[in-house]
């Protein structure tokens, strides 16, 4: 019995520490999932500031103020950054989005906890493993486009 027990309390342990790891990344994961999608619709919902002021600032601002909203930067970091939040257009025909353009109806916003970022997911049992951290990246897009005749915002 104790021969069992020598091997199988580690074994346990293991298998707890994987579950602890897998529970928290995919809490993360959706968190991000989330913070991205709330952070497009609100720049999508700011798009015709674009129009009257020709500038995307707003825009951009929009979105970040959401992904801060969702995941404040002084716990999670900088997760939407300026340069991942694009105007563009989005072909509901075709489900494409094509960034730039000269009438964009579109917003695509990227989140990034990476260790490039420097916001990596933290694994806590991943020194058992070599590994001490995973990425992660969240892509959305939302749309303002018209369809029977309407506006609509396209998520």
């Amino acid at each position: 019995m104790a021969a069992l027990c020598a091997v199988m309390i580690p074994v346990f342990i293991g298998f707890g520490a994987v579950a602890i790891n897998q529970g928290y990344y995919t809490y993360r994961n959706q968190l991000l999932r989330q913070t991205v999608q709330s952070s497009a619709l609100a720049a999508a919902n700011k798009l015709s500031t674009y129009y009257s002021s020709g500038s995307s600032n707003t825009v951009v601002s929009a979105a970040q103020s959401f992904a801060s909203a969702n995941m404040p930067s002084g716990q999670y970091g900088t997760v939407v950054q300026s340069t991942n939040v694009t105007l563009g257009t989005w072909s509901p025909t075709s489900n494409t989005f094509s960034s730039g353009g000269t009438n964009p109806n579109a917003v695509r916003v990227t989140g990034l906890n990476t260790a490039a970022n420097g916001n990596a997911v933290p694994m806590y049992f991943g020194n058992l493993w070599g590994k001490t951290s995973n990425d992660l990246t969240a892509t959305a897009v939302a749309s303002y486009v018209s369809c029977n005749g309407s506006s609509r915002l396209w998520f």
